[in-house]
């Protein structure tokens, strides 16, 4: 092998081990990933020299002889890839990794790709004043190591003097050139106008005719040569690296759709073609079983740049991942055929490790693909997701999705975002497939790229049609909860208005275009809109730190995928209707559709759901009711005795007040059809009630050593007042008839906990607290059939 090739090698080559295909794959799933990535970890330290780190010592001469570094121009590369690995899985805190990043950061660098590895490490640990001498001398040395090429710029192992000054480079090179200029610069470092303009002009020249890159510029002389043979690694490398130079050449563009008359955005248009056309999951496309971690590592970083959530029709992480998992060893290990030489399976695991950890990281938003001018911003999405990661000091991404598939295919992410300047246009199916994704725990971001245009009537008319009863508002940042959620929002630019139940967000419309900061990075002059951002994730996540939400492998509404699971019994539960105003009594339609799913999946009991007025609930046929509501209810007094008549034939009524004992900052006032406005809370209403009918002694505590309660010491609770999350006692009370439990009542949310969406206008119980509480609640009194007054 060539010595030119030596580090590309060390850090790329892969190959799948023989026989290794005929071995079962783990499902892939957060827990399986989760722990492939824990264990690669494991034996990443392990694999570590007695000195602790990855590189073997002592130090070679780093001298410079005869253009030349004998021995040195690929010192440290290993151990700053793997570090960079270590610290994308959250080993920073480590005091392993901490004793190899104090040593790293000591040593005399020189090759491209080790000042790459470096600069991307410091880049990932957020740290960059504590570390900007070494940023500084690692960028500047190889912003020198650019040499000209062909009308355009390219690097080699080394910067000049070094090197052999009649070598081009080679597109591996300029790979890692690109990956440390970005990451210097994103860190402040001015990276010179040119030179991007530079790595633009190689990348066009050297983009073959079917789409593809090769290692080597293109050479018509010696067209069979192996250097002349595009491939996935390649080409992967080339589309990534391309979305970097736009970033950074034409952030600052004029004007909606401006990066499409760039020769970047057409030569990447171009290598998508051929990534979809010849995508394989199992090794690199072009050359089989050579640089594959390598080309996997890059097949993560287009999708993440494009948004892709397949490649053609590839799940490309689960693909990937699944030959990853199947291939790890029982030390955590994940071999694809290195050398030993040249790394062997610590720089596949090192590979791997970055593809799992990156690729698996949530989704923050979900760019909807419509029938209009849906893509007049390319990287407003990828710049606002990275400032994100970047804040939150954990990987983040994005990605472009569209209507084709069921709405439980977009719940990835709990952000649905739709943008354009044309009035939006929608089938009646593609409309329902909008409002389901928002019933199943989603939120709906508009986005006018212009206030003219049409586009924000037509959202407004959109939802109009979707939720009749509910109106577009404007909102007040000084009192709503997305104003100061995780960043506080007081620039006058910054305007929201919302569509919301009395419960929960279904809608913003963001005016203002704060589209146009997040494109063009305007990260000072632009920080309230990034601000603006950031607090729209927190607020459809509830404050849930990156680190604690679900990966991208998980769907918030997987539990509505297929048929519902069978059960061994049921039970019928009637959900009891009043008024004109649907949000008044279901204010989540799916949440007791999700409960009856988890309870037959859990519990092996199913539970029909009947909706009746009240006063059908004697003929229902049930002996268990649930009852909510956000306002006063009222019930005429023959509606209230067939209840009555109901409760003493046996039934047990479950009651809540839905978001939670008031006031809920933020959430919209009932709509005109409340029949004493909306200071009327349900609470009052409803004591008022029971205290007519059975006395002021009626509802008492519920006892928390009730068998019903039994192991229920203490569940997770939202409180929205105090924007924490706590654990305490259920909050029920009782009031029982013939020493059996008939009204069990919450002051606390349970409704839309049962549907699991992360709200924080809510003040109740939480997912797992709500499904603990009704679900014991539900058979408690499932097991007293028969057991009524006479």
């Amino acid at each position: 092998m060539k010595a030119g090739l030596s580090l590309l090698v060390l850090l790329a080559a892969a190959g799948a081990a023989p026989g290794q295909a005929a071995r079962p794959s783990p499902a892939v799933d957060d827990e399986n990933v989760s722990r492939a990535i824990q264990r690669a970890v494991g034996y990443l330290y392990a694999a570590a020299t007695p000195e602790g780190i990855w590189d073997p010592l002592p130090p070679p001469d780093m001298t410079l002889r005869g253009g030349q570094y004998p021995a040195g121009q690929h010192f440290g590369g290993r151990t700053a890839l793997v570090l960079y690995a270590l610290a994308t899985a959250g080993q920073q805190g480590d005091a392993r990794f901490r004793k190899a990043l104090d040593w790293l950061m000591k040593q005399q660098l020189v090759g491209t790709y080790a000042l790459s590895c470096r600069l991307q490490l410091i880049h990932q640990l957020r740290q960059p004043e504590e570390y900007r001498t070494v940023l500084l001398r690692d960028a500047r040395l190889l912003e020198r190591g650019a040499r000209a090429a062909r009308g355009g710029l390219m690097w080699d192992y080394v910067p000049p003097p070094g090197g052999d000054p009649k070598r081009l480079g080679d597109f591996s090179c300029v790979n890692y050139a690109v990956l440390g200029l970005w990451a210097a610069s994103d860190e402040r470092y001015e990276v010179r106008g040119p030179i991007w303009h530079g790595l633009e002009r190689c990348y066009v020249l050297g983009q073959h005719r079917n789409g593809g890159w090769a290692y080597r510029l293109i050479d018509p002389a010696n067209p069979t040569h192996a250097h002349q043979t595009v491939t996935g690694a390649m080409t992967a490398a080339g589309i990534a690296s391309l979305y970097l130079i736009i970033d950074h050449s034409y952030a600052r563009r004029g004007g909606l759709g401006g990066f499409r008359s760039t020769p970047a955005y057409k030569s990447i248009q171009r290598g998508l073609e051929w990534m979809a056309e010849g995508f394989s999951p199992a090794t690199n496309p072009g050359r089989p079983n050579w640089f594959n971690t390598y080309y996997f590592y890059n097949c993560e970083r287009v999708a993440a740049a494009a948004g892709l959530k397949y490649f053609g029709e590839h799940d490309w992480f689960r693909e990937i991942a699944a030959n990853l998992l199947r291939a790890q060893a029982a030390n955590g290990a994940i071999p694809y055929r290195t050398e030993a030489q040249y790394g062997g399976a610590m720089v596949d695991t090192a590979f791997a490790l970055l593809f799992l950890a990156k690729g698996s990281a949530p989704i923050i938003f979900n760019k909807l693909q419509h029938g209009g001018d849906w893509d007049n911003h390319l990287r407003e999405l990828a710049a606002l997701t990275g400032w994100l990661a970047k804040l939150s000091e954990r990987p983040a991404n994005w990605q472009v999705v569209d209507l084709a598939a069921p709405a439980e295919d977009l719940t990835d992410s709990r952000i649905l975002y739709i943008a354009g300047t044309r009035p939006l246009e929608f089938t009646p199916a593609q409309r329902d497939k909008l409002k389901r994704f928002v019933e199943l725990g989603g939120l709906l971001l508009f986005h006018p790229d212009t206030a003219a245009g049409g586009f924000a009537g037509s959202a407004a008319r959109l939802l109009a049609q979707m939720w009749p009863k509910l109106q577009l508002t404007s909102v007040d940042l000084t009192t709503h909860p997305i104003g100061s959620i995780y960043l506080p929002l007081k620039d006058a630019r910054v305007r929201l208005q919302q569509l919301a139940s009395p419960t929960r967000v279904f809608a913003f419309v963001v005016h203002g275009a704060p589209a146009n900061a997040w494109e063009r990075r305007e990260y000072v002059s632009g920080r309230e809109m990034f601000a603006l951002g950031v607090n729209l994730h927190y607020f459809a996540n509830d404050r849930a730190p990156l680190n604690e939400m679900p990966t991208k492998l998980t769907r918030f509404a997987e539990v509505f995928r297929g048929p519902a699971p069978a059960a061994g019994r049921s039970v019928t539960l009637a959900r009891i209707k009043y008024g004109d105003n649907p949000h008044r009594w279901d204010p989540e339609p799916l949440a007791f559709e999700r409960f009856a799913r988890l309870l037959a999946a859990r519990e092996g009991v199913g539970c029909q759901v009947k909706v009746v007025a009240p006063e059908q609930l004697p003929a229902a046929g049930a002996k268990l009711a649930h009852l909510t509501g956000v306002d006063a209810v009222e019930f005429t007094e023959a509606q209230w005795d067939a209840i009555d008549a109901w409760l003493k034939g046996g039934g047990t009524l479950i009651v809540d007040q839905a978001g939670g004992p008031g006031p809920k900052p933020g959430a919209s006032p009932l709509a005109a059809s409340a029949p004493t406005g909306p200071s009327a809370t349900f609470d009052s209403a409803f004591r008022q009630l029971i205290e007519q009918r059975y006395g002021r002694e009626a509802l008492l505590l519920m006892p928390s050593a009730h068998p019903w309660l039994a192991g229920l010491d203490k569940v997770g609770y939202r409180n929205v007042m105090l924007q924490r999350r706590q654990s305490m006692r259920p909050k029920l009370e009782w009031m029982k008839l013939d020493d059996r439990p008939a009204i069990i009542y919450s002051p606390y949310d349970l409704t839309c906990g049962l549907l699991g969406c992360p709200n924080p206008l809510v003040s109740g119980a939480g997912e797992k607290g709500a499904y603990e509480i009704v679900s014991r609640l539900v058979l408690g009194a499932a097991a007293l059939e028969g057991k009524g007054t006479r």
